[in-house]
Formats: structure tokens, C-alpha cells, sequence
């Protein structure tokens, strides 16, 4: 096996790296990104990754079964890892590569408006052109999870639509080594239909098979803590039941490009933490993320990189919190 160049902790540039290989398969994926694989011969035991064989004292401060040491009964709960837990190879393949994307749609104006615009200007019909992204750049490597940062209106959302290919391009290339997943809690289901019926006509809209709908729904329903309102039409839930419903479907998924839109938790109290936690799992999971938040705190936490999209223009791409200093001075 040849050897891994030396790490040096800068980014590799840009022309430097592959573009998305499409064929790529889950191995050699896993294989890139440092993970063991199940079934390799030689793969230490867990005994033997941890450090701590049979018999072996432990470190002076850590509790054994018994609470001796310094921190006696303490059983917290393991934290779940988060992006910045998992340490990167360098020279990565790129899961998304965008290069001058200008996507522009037109709007039509108030009738009434419209009517005295033509009286007056003698213009043509009363509509007009958003220009959303005005010729955004950038490079997203496999393992990166990036927090896309920006006011209401900058064109966060559009950036992600147009990479899932729900939004068309006016002008540059998006290109994806697999096919997104663009997740949101705002995902329409029917009223008329039960909890558990949209949790069904969900998951398959989100791509899913109907063995696997059919071996995540216990999983699903006991997320969502809804019990016998699952049986009940969504037009009688209220808008807790509706947001919980909505984000144990979203969350079903397990892509390896996964982008979110102000999805990253749901509800209240205990329900929650819950779903930040499932979130720090998926994200965890996913072997590339492209998240949209103005929670700013949990994009710090959940992500490595960042982007700042104001007015259509990428302002600034980087370190998360210095991608995310830069926007909290714009706004502040």
C-alpha cells in the first residue's frame, strides 16, 4: 500500500482534488474516510481498539464496575459524536462540486399593481426577475458537514433546492457523486390521511422502498410518542403532533449526501432533546451534510465548515465558527 502524504493541517486547493466519482462504491468510500469495515482480517477486537485487555488496571481516576476510583458511580450517558469528533483524511474525493451558479426566477406582481405599472410605464406585464444566487462557487469534499449561514432571503433554501435538483439552474453546474436527500420538517402530508398512512406515503416519497418502510415503521411510531393518534386523521393533530410527525418521517433516511433546511430539532421539552439527539446520530452517519439553520449554536457543534450566503453571494467559506463570527458581526 502506497504511503498517505504527511498531514500539514491546510486544505488541499481545489483543482488538486478528484471530482465526484459517481461509481464509487460504499467500500471504497468507507476505506477513504478511515473506517474499519466489518469482516477485515486483522481488525482488533474491541478490547484491543480501547486500550483495556482482560486483567489490565485501569487509569487512576476512572471507576471500574465496582465505583472505585475518583468519580465512583458515575454512569453518565456516552455523548453522541458529532462532526467534529470524526477525524478526516486528507485529499478526499468531493460529493459536490458548484461552480457559477446563478439561478434566477420570475415573480408576478399584484394585478391591481400590475395594471397602474402598465398605465403608467406602458411596460409590459406586471412581473419581474429574482436573481436568487448570482454565480456561487464551491467545493464540498466526502465527510464534510458544511452550516449554511445567512438573513431570511438570501437564498439559503434555493442553494440547497438546486443541488437536490428540485430547483432548475439558469446558468453553471451543480455535480453530486450520488443523488442527495434534501430534508425538511415543512414537507407537505395529507389531512385527510392517518399519522400512520402519511409516515407510509413519506418515507416512500422520500425514496424508500416498501420493505424498508415496512421494517423502520415500528421504529418510526415509537419515535414519535404519538400512540393511538397515529390512527387518527392529521387534521385533528395539533401543531406539536404535526411538527413530531414530520420529523421522525424526515429522519428515516439514511443518505450519503444529506441536506437539511431548518430541520436540525422539533418540539418541546423532553421531545426535543430527543430529537437532537437522533439528529447528532444521523448527522453523524450521513457521510456528507449540507445543513441550513439559524440556530448557530448547534451548527457550531454539528458542523466543520461553513458558508455564508447574503443577498445571493457567497460572502464568505471556511472554519465554522469563523464563518459563523463573520456573520454574527454582519447582523448584529
Amino acid at each position: 500500500m502506497a504511503e498517505e502524504p504527511p498531514e500539514t493541517g491546510e486544505e488541499p486547493p481545489r483543482q488538486d482534488r478528484p471530482p465526484p466519482q459517481p461509481g464509487a462504491n460504499r467500500r471504497q468510500r468507507d476505506h477513504r474516510r478511515g473506517e474499519d469495515r466489518p469482516g477485515v482480517e486483522g481488525r482488533p477486537n474491541r478490547q484491543q481498539r480501547d486500550g483495556r485487555r482482560q486483567g489490565r488496571p485501569r487509569a487512576k481516576g476512572r471507576p471500574n464496575r465496582d465505583g472505585d476510583g475518583d468519580r465512583s458511580g458515575d454512569r453518565t450517558r456516552r455523548r453522541p459524536p458529532t462532526a467534529k469528533d470524526i477525524v478526516l483524511p486528507e485529499n478526499r474525493p468531493l460529493s459536490i462540486r458548484v461552480r457559477d451558479l446563478k439561478i434566477d426566477y420570475e415573480i408576478f406582481e399584484d394585478r391591481r399593481a400590475a395594471l397602474r405599472q402598465r398605465l403608467v410605464t406602458r411596460s409590459g406585464p406586471g412581473r419581474s426577475v429574482v436573481h436568487a444566487i448570482k454565480g456561487v462557487s464551491f467545493d464540498v469534499a466526502e465527510g464534510d458537514s458544511i452550516g449554511v449561514v445567512g438573513s431570511n432571503g438570501s437564498g439559503k433554501s434555493t442553494l440547497l433546492a438546486s443541488i437536490a435538483g428540485v430547483l432548475p439552474v439558469t446558468a453553471g453546474e451543480v455535480l453530486v457523486a450520488e443523488e442527495p436527500k434534501l430534508m425538511g420538517v415543512g414537507d407537505t402530508l395529507l389531512p385527510a390521511a392517518t399519522g400512520r398512512r402519511n409516515i407510509r406515503l413519506g418515507c416512500l416519497a422520500l425514496g424508500m422502498t416498501s420493505e424498508e418502510v415496512d421494517r423502520g415503521m415500528a421504529d418510526i411510531e415509537e419515535f414519535t410518542q404519538l400512540g393511538e393518534a397515529l390512527n387518527r386523521p392529521l387534521r385533528t393533530y395539533s401543531s406539536g403532533m404535526r411538527a413530531r410527525l414530520q420529523f421522525a418521517i424526515a429522519t428515516s433516511v439514511r443518505p450519503r449526501i444529506l441536506l437539511i433546511d431548518e430541520a436540525l430539532a422539533v418540539g418541546d421539552g423532553s421531545f426535543r432533546r430527543r430529537s437532537e439527539e437522533r439528529m447528532r446520530y444521523m448527522l453523524a452517519e450521513a457521510g456528507t451534510l449540507m445543513v441550513v439553520s439559524h440556530n448557530l449554536a448547534e451548527l457550531a457543534r454539528q458542523c466543520t465548515r461553513g458558508l455564508w450566503i447574503e443577498d445571493g453571494l457567497l460572502r464568505a467559506e471556511g472554519d465554522i465558527d469563523d464563518v459563523i463570527d463573520q456573520y454574527s458581526e454582519f447582523v448584529a
